[in-house]
């Protein structure tokens, strides 16, 4: 900083003797030190002197851009590409004007251009990258430019983290993890990469070391309130709700107005049984951003806690409306309506969820649910395998089959379909049980005997089990 004070001593004296670029070298030194306001006049003064010097021009419009004056920014940087085409940083810096002002299409063209005169800069590489992902989530065209600059420029956390992060969209969980550690390695303090980091081992199931990477993150850059939030995240993933509670309060101090923040607020409180503060913490969230889909749906799930299902079940449609991608909040109507004995409403909504996401295996196993509730036995049995047509390991769709199956009498292929729920998820009680009723009913009393005992190893408090291993224990004693 010291030596850009010095230059610009010197570079006021020439200017007092006419000597136009010192104009320009002011300006220039000005805009390095951050002084944006003083560089103007000095800058637009040496575009009037001398208008055919691109690089006046040029820093000019940087001055104009830090100063948010960004048509004019972009004047500037025209009037320097008009002078110089090649000139690679100037197109560069309209890229990035134009991004700012939402004309994405046009900054892409842009940072080409500056990659066209400049092929060995990693730098406006990234920079094509980085819009893609942020604004047209073309991630496959944005990992080919990253592997490009990657081959410029390998020591580049920058580059790096930018790679792990649409591997990681990409749902490439370990190529991304190397990529973020490739970054971290070469910046341990970068707090970005750290983030992403956590993110990525989150979404392997790695969640105590993802937690360890959001700590990271909040260290390296203890400001960012989504590195406190992503920590609630994972103590609430992993049962801790209290340590969760701690650093959400933390969050919001940072940033009272973080409407997400309150939100998993409201479901730290909610896990906890804190009904009423996490209906207040939801409320907060929803004053602060109305089109808060994950609010509404929280605040949902405490109303129906609560038992006020009306109330629950117009939070759900709000929050479906507001993201009608996500099957969830469908889901949750369904249940309620269920729940109500509206089963006509339920399949009617089941319906135009389906017809959004016809191949969406959770919707028609649903279906096949609603269906089945209604009596409608065989028609279930269709819906029930239309999902196991999309999804041959969905156990819960293979135990709702063999529901409606056993609804039925059909006791063999209610047997079938209970064996593969017990095969693809062995760890649900009720699974186990309904395999033990099977066998049963068909008067295989020591597999059932052997089934229910593995649904109260499961579940010990499992009225039903232990009523039915009561039945089939007399059974096999009666044989004997």
């Amino acid at each position: 900083m010291g030596r850009y004070e010095g230059a610009l001593a010197c570079y006021r004296q020439s200017a007092q003797y006419g000597v136009w670029h010192a104009h320009y070298n002011q300006g220039n030194i000005l805009v390095r030190l951050n002084r944006f306001e003083e560089a103007v006049p000095l800058l637009e003064k040496a575009t009037r002197v001398n208008p055919d010097h691109a690089k006046s021009w040029a820093r000019l419009g940087s001055a104009l851009r830090n100063l948010k004056r960004y048509d004019e920014a972009l004047n500037a940087y025209r009037q320097a590409t008009r002078l110089e085409p090649d000139y690679a940083w100037a197109w560069h810096e309209q890229g990035i004007t134009l991004e700012t002002l939402g004309r994405y299409d046009e900054a892409l063209k842009a940072y080409r251009q500056a990659s066209k005169y400049a092929p060995t800069d990693a730098l406006y590489i990234y920079s094509q990258a980085d819009l893609l992902v942020s604004y047209t989530q073309d991630y496959e065209q944005a990992l080919d430019l990253l592997d490009q600059a990657l081959r410029l420029d390998n020591r580049n956390a920058r580059i790096w983290a930018k790679h792990g992060q649409v591997l990681r969209r990409l749902n490439r969980f370990e190529d991304a993890l190397n990529s973020y550690t490739r970054s971290i390695e070469l910046d341990p303090t970068y707090a970005w990469a750290w983030n992403g980091r956590g993110l990525t081992l989150s979404g392997l199931g790695q969640h105590e070391e993802a937690l360890r990477s959001f700590q990271q993150a909040a260290e390296a850059d203890p400001d960012d309130v989504w590195y406190w939030y992503n920590q609630g995240d994972e103590y609430i993933i992993l049962g801790r709700l209290t340590d969760a509670l701690a650093v959400l309060d933390h969050a919001l101090k940072l940033n009272p107005q973080h409407a997400d923040s309150w939100s998993k607020r409201g479901q730290a409180l909610r896990r906890s049984g804190q009904f009423q503060e996490a209906l207040a913490a939801y409320d907060q969230a929803l004053k602060l951003n109305p089109d808060n889909d994950y609010a509404w749906n929280g605040r949902g799930l405490v109303l129906y806690a609560l038992g006020h299902r009306e109330e629950a079940l117009a939070s759900y449609q709000r929050a479906s409306q507001i993201d009608p991608a996500n099957i969830l909040y469908y889901i949750n109507q369904v249940d309620v309506l269920l729940d109500m004995q509206r089963k006509q409403e339920a399949l009617q909504m089941v319906d135009e969820a389906i017809k959004q996401q016809p191949e969406n295996a959770t919707l028609w196993a649903r279906r096949g649910q609603v269906l089945r509730r209604m009596g409608d036995n065989e028609t279930a049995i269709d819906s029930y395998q239309k999902a196991l047509e999309l999804d041959d390991a969905y156990a819960w769709a293979w135990n709702g089959q063999g529901l409606a199956f056993s609804a039925l009498g059909r006791w063999d292929e209610a047997l079938a379909c209970y064996e593969l729920a017990v095969y693809y998820n062995e760890k649900d009680s009720w699974f186990w049980h309904n395999y033990g009723e099977a066998l049963m009913m068909l008067e295989e009393y020591e597999k059932a005997a052997q089934a229910f005992e593995r649904a109260l190893s499961i579940n010990p408090h499992h009225e039903q089990s232990q009523e039915k291993l009561q039945h089939v224990r007399r059974e096999i004693t009666e044989e004997d």
